[in-house]
């Protein structure tokens, strides 16, 4: 279960993001529009997210679905994350909150037990490298220069509508992206997987302000298989975020209660036993 935990996470955190020729109705291209939009990014000091994801993941004739929530507020200096999360699997529903502060680190609640974990320092430095890839416009683009071809442009009263979409999808760039956002701890985890990964079938789609340039919503689908040889994976995934809240947070921290009370794990409690 903490496996599948740790791997929703993982879907939810990757934003993809694209260049192209492509123009909108004023002139700006794919490309303008996303470098506008990724430097008013990283100029907000807050922001809150939400996040509605559906899975189904396929192996062995099973199939199982999975339906998670999550509300998420972040404030950017000192880097400080407040998640809480809602996921039904199996006809089992679980509820759970998350911290992550760069100064005190990383604290789960035990869904099934209550109380709260303090995670591995490891994976603080990999929060901290998931945030410097998230907010530099140069590493986000990197990745897809390759898929000029697959984007599209519209143009709406309030919005930039950018899509990526279409079968010749550089997926190594891809595989390349998240192996970037996860780092060292997680790639021990997931390297063999994302290697063996077969992309399908890509869609991003990314609303962004025509006024503030802020990214204010997306819509990500992806259809993939993991394969290595032993264990096949086919995984469907849709996921919708909403952004709002910018800069609407002044204060943002890990409750003293939490930080006094966490149980601290190793990395052989997480991963001994998958």
């Amino acid at each position: 279960m903490k496996k599948v935990l740790l791997a929703s996470c993982l879907s939810g955190v990757i934003i993809l993001t694209a260049a192209c020729s492509a123009e909108s109705d004023d002139g700006l291209t794919a490309e303008e529009i996303l470098l506008k939009s990724e430097e008013a990014m990283e100029e907000l000091t807050s922001y809150s997210m939400s996040m509605k994801s559906t899975q189904e993941m396929s192996a062995d004739g099973d199939t199982q679905e999975m339906d998670m929530e999550s509300e998420i507020d972040v404030l950017m200096e000192p880097l400080t994350m407040f998640q809480t999360t809602t996921m039904d699997m199996m006809g089992i529903s679980m509820n759970y909150d998350t911290y992550f502060s760069e100064e005190h680190g990383f604290f789960m609640e035990d869904p099934n037990a209550g109380g709260w974990f303090k995670l591995p320092d490891s994976f603080m430095e990999e929060m901290m490298a998931l945030s410097d890839v998230q907010m530099s416009p140069e590493e986000q683009l990197q990745p897809f220069k390759d898929n000029i071809e697959e984007l599209t442009v519209e143009t709406e009263e309030d919005h930039y509508i950018v899509t990526l979409k279409g079968d010749g999808l550089d997926t190594d760039a891809l595989k390349e992206q998240i192996s970037s956002i996860t780092g060292d701890g997680m790639s021990e985890m997931y390297g063999d997987a994302l290697d063996s990964m077969d992309v399908h079938e890509l869609e991003y789609e990314l609303f962004i302000d025509r006024e503030t340039f802020y990214n204010t919503e997306a819509n990500i689908y992806m259809d993939t298989t993991v394969d290595d040889g032993m264990f096949e994976l086919d995984l469907k995934q849709n996921i919708h975020i909403l952004f709002t809240n910018f800069n609407g947070i002044d204060d943002l921290e890990v409750p003293g209660e939490v930080i006094e009370n966490a149980e601290e794990i190793s990395e052989e409690d997480l991963f001994g036993g998958f």
